[in-house]
């Protein structure tokens, strides 16, 4: 995983998360491979802790914490496109725009 960018909406507690990856195939003879997964749902939230629901079936709901910097929280396994295993992840620092 190279980076990624969450934005959380408060209005409509939408939320968007952009993965980006790139593959170095490089030592095999192969390039580089890029992609994203960009992931849309809505959140709810409870004080520190929030449960991020995706507009997609495939992808269960995840929870995760925020401490007015930092964006924790277990992206689930989905051997589809992200990853066999949950993947932890933090985000941050909070820049609000």
């Amino acid at each position: 995983m190279t980076y990624a960018i969450m934005s959380l909406g408060r209005r409509f507690r939408s939320f968007e998360l952009s993965i980006n990856f790139i593959d170095d195939c490089s030592r095999s003879g192969s390039g580089y491979t890029y992609w994203e997964s960009f992931i849309l749902g809505d959140y709810t939230s409870t004080g520190r802790d929030f449960v991020l629901i995706p507009d997609t079936t495939k992808m269960p709901r995840f929870s995760g914490t925020f401490d007015g910097t930092y964006v924790r929280f277990i992206l689930p396994a989905n051997p589809d496109s992200l990853a066999p295993t949950p993947i932890e992840m933090q985000l941050g620092p909070r820049q609000p725009f």
